[in-house]
């Protein structure tokens, strides 16, 4: 009896496992944005006033259901004074609420030099949950120094409404 070699398998089922239990956030990239006001991303260099307000967009998102993350900067440089604040004269809705979904409390864990935000919908209702762009977070900061007011985000995590997570570092 002769036996065939399957070894050349054993990669294409590996691909065709990951692709299934991939989660559908896989492709979606979040951003630093340190000038909400504007439809272009700016960049920390670009920064020249004292007080920030910097938006976390989020790109290519599908069925968003809740997201979590983590934000570091310099204490020398920075001070962080709220996340979500109300600002007159800015229309752009935060994406999680977008399809008229409701949005449970938001936990911002503060820390020296960073701050932990975590933030889902409220129920399970595939139709509130968002597709596409938009705005995560504002966080509003005030400068304290002129050292580099760059910031660094880390251990995100984009959940689905089947609460498929996605991880990025």
């Amino acid at each position: 009896m002769k036996l065939t070699n399957f070894n050349w398998l054993l990669p294409i089922l590996t691909l065709i496992v990951n692709l299934c239990y991939a989660g559908s956030n896989e492709s979606a990239v979040i951003k630093i944005d340190y000038n909400a006001f504007t439809k272009e991303i700016e960049s920390y260099k670009d920064v020249h006033s004292e007080k920030l307000t910097v938006a976390l967009r989020i790109e290519n998102a599908r069925d968003l259901d809740g997201f979590s993350f983590t934000i570091s900067y310099d204490t020398l440089s920075m001070r962080f004074l709220a996340c979500n604040p109300v600002i007159n004269d800015f229309d752009e809705k935060l994406f999680l609420k977008s399809m008229g979904g409701k949005v449970g409390p938001e936990l911002i864990q503060q820390k020296s030099g960073s701050i932990e935000i975590v933030s889902s919908l409220i129920g399970n209702s595939k139709e509130n949950a968002p597709d596409g762009n938009g705005i995560l977070a504002l966080l509003l900061f005030e400068r304290t120094g002129y050292n580099s007011c760059e910031l660094q985000i880390s251990h995100v995590e984009l959940v689905d409404s089947d609460r498929f997570m996605d991880k990025k570092q």
